[in-house]
């Protein structure tokens, strides 16, 4: 039977990020992308000037209610950027009805890169979107995001002045989080950025068969294909214990 997997994310006419990188990774990955969208742009933030911002926080509650009264289920919700503060209580009030226990919740937490935070995020959306976290089970921050969702200015400062390496990463992670799930998870969700701008540095540009995609396509990607992984690895592991 095909996973099923619920994208609350933005869509960008121009760009790669949010929706128009999770629906064909999730596809082909064998999931199928069932689409929340929370904003319409004309095209992603990063690398774009004079870009337009459509909110669709009024138009969800309607959304939401139709799969609600049709009973749909879920082997997998995952949330990236909200286009409003209110979006957040929408969200977490999705993750309370649509989850089961079989249920995988991932949350991107977008907010920032490079240690800033994005000029559509204000502080309210910070605070709101620690509080989502609590409901995943896997997030994905970048190192810039991490910062943030634990009140900490000096690993942004780091990124900004461009010294945040994975060492840096690495680092900061183990002295401030404290479990080693926390910490592998880290490992995992906030090193490949760190790492992805590094690579990108010894890239021609032109290369033959490379492209010089933007950090945001690439954690993208990697946050799509590990919520795919990950739906497959929990089945996997409820069948063994069944």
């Amino acid at each position: 039977m095909i996973k099923r997997a619920a994208a609350i994310h933005d869509i960008s006419g121009l760009g790669r990020c949010s929706l128009t990188m999770a629906l064909p990774i999730l596809s082909v990955l064998g999931t199928q992308c069932c689409p929340v969208p929370t904003a319409v742009l004309s095209s992603q933030t990063d690398g774009y000037r004079d870009y337009t911002f459509t909110d669709l926080t009024e138009a969800l509650p309607d959304y939401i209610a139709h799969w609600k009264k049709n009973g749909e289920q879920f082997d997998a919700i995952y949330t990236g950027f909200l286009g409003s503060a209110k979006q957040i209580d929408i969200v977490a009030d999705f993750i309370d009805t649509f989850r089961s226990p079989q249920t995988l919740v991932l949350v991107d937490p977008v907010m920032g890169d490079n240690g800033t935070v994005y000029d559509s995020i204000d502080r309210a959306m910070c605070d709101g979107i620690r509080q989502l976290v609590r409901r995943a089970d896997i997030i994905t921050p970048n190192l810039t995001e991490a910062a943030i969702l634990l009140g900490e200015d000096e690993i942004a400062d780091d990124e900004k002045r461009g010294s945040s390496g994975p060492a840096v990463c690495a680092s900061w992670a183990r002295k401030r989080l404290p479990s080693r799930a926390s910490t592998m998870a880290t490992d995992v969700c906030a090193l490949p950025a760190a790492t992805i701008r590094a690579r990108r540095q010894s890239i021609p540009r032109g290369a033959p068969g490379t492209i010089r995609a933007p950090a945001t396509c690439l954690q993208a990607s990697c946050s799509a294909s590990f919520c795919a992984a990950s739906i497959y690895t929990r089945a996997r592991a409820t069948r063994r214990t069944s």
